[in-house]
């Protein structure tokens, strides 16, 4: 019985050092959003696993893909929202939607495979 009980406390000790260090594993990448696109425009998937849309306009922003689909529907001037990167992977986001103002010429965002081409 002694050797069963050390069994599964090992195992749950283990399982819980494997969660924690794949959360410690994931990492956030800021992205800025203002009317006229994104900064940057373009992040690289192997450094990031959500990404945090921070509207630095003076718009609620909506964030879409440029086939239609609505991925945050708005955020409010001066807060924040995360999207997972397996969410944008492979999908044009078009410049955000501002509420009250519609769509603005400018820079698409995009996820892309791999690692920055100067890291």
């Amino acid at each position: 019985m002694t050797r069963l009980s050390t069994l599964l406390k090992t195992a749950a000790l283990a399982s819980v050092t494997a969660f924690a260090g794949t959360a410690a594993l994931a990492q956030d990448f800021t992205v800025y959003v203002y009317e006229k696109g994104y900064f940057p425009n373009t992040v690289y998937s192997d450094e990031a696993t959500r990404i945090k849309f921070v509207n630095k306009t003076s718009y609620t922003v909506g964030v879409d893909t440029t086939g239609g689909s609505i991925l945050i529907n708005d955020i409010a001037v001066g807060n924040h929202a995360y999207l997972d990167v397996s969410t944008i992977n492979g999908r044009t986001i078009k410049t955000p939607y501002l509420f009250g103002s519609g769509y603005k010429s400018g820079n698409y965002f995009n996820v892309a495979s791999g690692s920055a081409p100067d890291s």
